[in-house]
């Protein structure tokens, strides 16, 4: 696969990903500017350093509202399962931009953007399943493999 085949497959990727959140999310613009920054990508065969910025502050936001993830997230939704299929799209063209055009500005910038994706998948689970953690307690082996103890085989 060429990088420009997975930067195309990226774009149709996010805009999935952004219409299967909810009309009111706060992630829609987010990922709308991804997708412009991307089609710029792919006309302009750069991205500017201030995108991985960008990007970086809004994985910096993420963090400062929860610091401390979940360990055990639940795949809750099918707007995170879009946006995980998207973070591993973009680490595939991060891959394919450096190996194809050398080019390690875009490459950090599609690293940072799987990052960021990830992230934001990782809160809609967290925040979907939260009622179902509090509820339903886990089962002994996995309390002890999460607390170091290794489950019973």
């Amino acid at each position: 696969m060429s990088a420009r085949v997975a930067v195309d497959r990226l774009i149709e990727a996010l805009a999935q990903a952004e219409g299967g959140l909810p009309a009111g999310s706060r992630f829609r613009p987010w990922l709308a500017r991804a997708r412009t920054d991307l089609l710029d990508l792919g006309a302009a065969g750069r991205i500017a350093p201030e995108r991985i910025d960008w990007l970086e502050a809004r994985l910096d936001e993420l963090v400062r509202e929860r610091p401390a993830w979940p360990l055990l997230a639940v795949p809750a939704s099918p707007a995170a399962m879009r946006l995980r299929r998207a973070a591993l799209l973009s680490r595939r063209a991060a891959r394919l931009v450096r190996r194809d055009r050398g080019d390690r500005e875009s490459a950090a910038y599609l690293f940072a953007l799987g990052r960021l994706l990830a992230a934001i998948a990782h809160r809609l689970d967290g925040d979907a399943a939260a009622h179902v953690r509090e509820r339903v307690p886990l089962p002994h082996a996995t309390r002890r493999a999460l607390s170091g103890g290794l489950a019973p085989g």
